[in-house]
């Protein structure tokens, strides 16, 4: 299986009704997939699910029920959707159950060769946190590339071969390309599908990726535990089935033949909409009745703002459909140090956006204390106890190593409380 799956797919099977879901964070995180770990489920008698490593994973009856393995990794989703699609859909659940809980999807009665008795499906909203039921989208340039200081401020020719990077500069990128890792690592175990969109030209992150920071590319593809990169320039907008034209060259759109005009604006916010619009639909499409629940976008430019918001105001769902939707844009054209910081940072804040029950709408560009405005947005006051340097944002000066070191630190712990005390609250 690949990285970040087995935690939407442990969801999954409580959505469907054939598990509890453990409450407390430890119990959750021994059911996620670390490396090249594999976990598999097995079922007592009583109901009771235990954890096995390795192949060939059973119900004591002898039924298989998953195989997890590195060359399968879409099995487990495939065999709940194949018991699913033969389950009864006849009503029979729990009232107490349908009252709690108003973002419901479909009911199954698990048929009575399945070894479990039949169970009513209890709300996938308590769930919108978890990997399979969250989508997350990142700009590419000056938000995890730092295109403005490369390419403007060095200089650089991304197309040079070989690359002349002056010696701070590359002890520099080599802070950057571990936080771009691992901030990557932490988004891909938090959503089954991370996706890159930029207004830039194919094949312009490849290549980024390939001259500065060729790690990385352990993380692109297509799947969990994957970052995907779509090129919205290529993605046909609604009823016109036609891909645009105009965004000339591999640079991004703000380096070509600049034009700020308001007409650029909503051509560059439409291709984002249309591009986003498109991996959402696929993404909630994994089982029947599945609702959007929890969609993210973050980066420096309005459109990949605008273009989100813009996707799911127009979305007409079923009634019980609670999609949370947020949006954070960060400032642009940050140096080689403030986008280091800000992507360790980010790191450490993802859970903390993914778990926060609600939709935020904040411009860090713009806020006169953007460590404030987040945790207001995210109704997160113990936020500001970490004292985190403002330098990521470009507002400070750039911290000691010990100040950013134990900032990071007290952060960590601050977001791990705040995730614990959700987890409670929805379990």
């Amino acid at each position: 299986t690949t990285r970040g799956s087995s935690r939407g797919w442990l969801s999954l099977v409580h959505e469907q009704g054939l598990a509890p879901l453990p409450a407390d964070l430890a119990s959750q995180a021994a059911w996620q997939h670390q490396g090249d770990l594999c976990c598999e489920g097995r079922w007592g008698r009583g109901g009771e699910m235990h954890l096995a490593q390795g192949q060939g994973a059973k119900m004591t009856d002898g039924e298989p029920i998953v195989s997890r393995t590195s060359s399968k990794g879409s099995t487990v989703l495939e065999s709940i959707r194949r018991r699913v699609s033969a389950a009864s859909t006849t009503s029979g659940g729990d009232s107490e159950t349908d009252e709690q809980y108003s973002d419901t999807e479909p009911r199954v009665d698990l048929p009575t060769n399945f070894g479990l008795r039949g169970i009513s499906n209890a709300t996938s909203g308590c769930f919108f946190n978890q990997a399979f039921q969250t989508l997350i989208f990142f700009d590419w340039d000056d938000t995890l590339f730092p295109t403005t200081e490369l390419l403007d401020r060095q200089g650089i020719v991304a197309q040079d071969k070989p690359l002349h990077i002056p010696e701070q500069l590359a002890e520099d990128l080599k802070a950057w390309r571990r936080a771009l890792c691992g901030y990557l690592e932490m988004a891909t175990s938090l959503s089954d599908h991370c996706v890159i969109v930029t207004n830039s030209r194919r094949p312009w992150v490849t290549e980024c990726i390939d001259n500065f920071v060729p790690e990385a590319a352990a993380y692109i593809g297509d799947g969990p535990g994957m970052v995907k990169v779509v090129y919205a320039d290529e993605v046909p907008e609604p009823c016109t089935h036609k891909a645009r034209q105009g965004f000339e060259g591999l640079r991004p759109v703000r380096y070509g033949a600049v034009d700020r005009s308001e007409e650029l604006r909503a051509k560059c916010m439409r291709a984002k909409r249309a591009a986003m619009h498109v991996e959402a639909e696929r993404f909630y499409s994994q089982y029947p009745g599945q609702t959007w629940k929890n969609t993210l976008s973050i980066g420096d430019m309005p459109y990949e703002h605008d273009a989100l918001q813009d996707v799911t105001f127009r979305r007409r769902g079923p009634s019980r459909e609670n999609c949370r939707t947020k949006t954070i844009m960060v400032p642009s054209e940050p140096t080689i140090g403030e986008i280091t910081l800000r992507l360790q940072f980010s790191k450490r804040m993802l859970p903390a956006y993914v778990h926060y029950d609600g939709s935020i709408d904040v411009d860090l560009a713009m806020a006169p204390d953007p460590l404030r405005t987040l945790a207001e947005a995210l109704e997160f006051p113990e936020l500001m106890s970490c004292g985190f340097p403002r330098f990521a944002w470009g507002i400070e000066e750039a911290p000691s190593p010990d100040i950013a070191e134990n900032a990071l630190h007290s952060l960590s712990c601050t977001v791990q409380e705040f995730v614990s005390d959700r987890a409670l609250r929805y379990s």
